[in-house]
């Protein structure tokens, strides 16, 4: 129950008994002085959990914290080489002290598990029947974030893409490290399509950056061709669009590597799990297309002394026809061996 003159709201007991309600305000998810909610005029329920999702198992359950920041967490149960999958939970950012974080698995009915464009859930373990859904439960006060990466003995593609709550793709890294994004809440796995049509290898490559490190660069300049997107054609790419993300990884990388942080993205904002607006040096905020030398370039400005980086960047077709292309690099204040 809500009061449509204030921002309290009621939860009030079912069982009959004389318990009266409990009070709560919504102006107290916010630092003071609050939200601003004067009046609350509707209530929508989460719908992360469902009934077909009853059987949610309790994988971890304790803190994480600054020196402790990654906890993995294999799921189903018993642990064998065909259907165990692997996630990997890294919290990023987090403030000083615990962060309390209790993580959950649950197979559900591959005809249950649809994300809000429609799209059929993807089967990681040798049930092609059945699907998992992850549920993050880690309250996190801002800067603070999370990042997942994902790992299973069968099902995953460069098409396989994260999703939150069955409707935001926050999918950060394909390829061999498919697939990881950010957030908490409930994650799914569900293979990419264009109406039904998986995405197409258009034999896309970065001309620049490649795989190397970079000595104390003040910017690192982007350009991919597609070798079945020959000249002019390539303007075709994500209509024209494309999405250029770069997470962060440790350097020197260790094996395996933990789940990465997010660095930004071009261009940046909701569905994207990156939100922080990629910076370039000729004012462009997104990627261009070059008509001289016929290819897509981002000058991307790195901060300036801030070196010893192993980043991973990906390009992504949000229109979902071309698969996405990623490359590793790194900067370095010395790149010798």
């Amino acid at each position: 129950m809500a009061d449509s003159s204030s921002d309290q709201f009621f939860k009030m007991p079912f069982s009959g008994t004389t318990t009266p309600p409990t009070p709560y305000h919504a102006n107290s998810a916010c630092p003071s002085p609050g939200c601003g909610i004067t009046a609350i005029h509707g209530f929508t329920v989460y719908g992360g959990e469902g009934a077909n999702q009853a059987d949610l198992t309790k994988l971890f359950d304790g803190n994480l914290t600054t020196s402790a920041a990654t906890k993995v967490v294999k799921f189903p149960l018993p642990i064998t080489t065909a259907n165990t999958n692997t996630w990997t939970v890294t919290g990023t950012t987090l403030l000083a002290g615990n962060t309390p974080a209790t993580l959950f698995g649950s197979l559900i009915d591959l005809n249950t598990g649809y994300n809000d464009g429609g799209v059929q859930c993807t089967p990681t373990t040798s049930d092609p029947s059945k699907c998992i859904v992850w549920k993050a439960d880690v309250p996190l006060i801002p800067p603070a974030g999370l990042a997942v990466k994902f790992t299973a003995p069968t099902g995953i593609t460069t098409a396989t893409d994260v999703f939150v709550d069955e409707q935001y793709d926050v999918t950060t890294f394909v390829g061999n490290l498919d697939p990881g994004g950010g957030r908490i809440s409930v994650h799914s796995l569900h293979d990419i399509t264009n109406n039904g049509t998986p995405e197409v290898d258009e034999q896309c490559k970065y001309v620049s950056p490649v795989p190397k490190c970079f000595q104390s660069p003040s910017n690192i300049t982007f350009k991919f061709t597609c070798g079945q997107l020959p000249g002019s054609q390539l303007q075709t790419f994500a209509g024209g669009h494309p999405r250029l993300e770069i997470v962060e990884r440790p350097f020197p990388l260790p094996n395996p590597p933990p789940a990465p942080t997010c660095t930004g993205s071009a261009p940046g904002g909701p569905p994207s799990a990156c939100t922080i607006q990629l910076k370039s040096n000729n004012s462009y905020t997104a990627y261009r297309f070059d008509p001289v030398n016929l290819q897509f370039v981002f000058n991307w400005v790195l901060t300036a002394g801030n070196n010893n980086h192993t980043f991973y960047a990906c390009t992504y077709d949000d229109t979902h026809v071309a698969l996405p292309l990623c490359q590793q690099f790194s900067d370095a204040t010395s790149c010798k061996q």
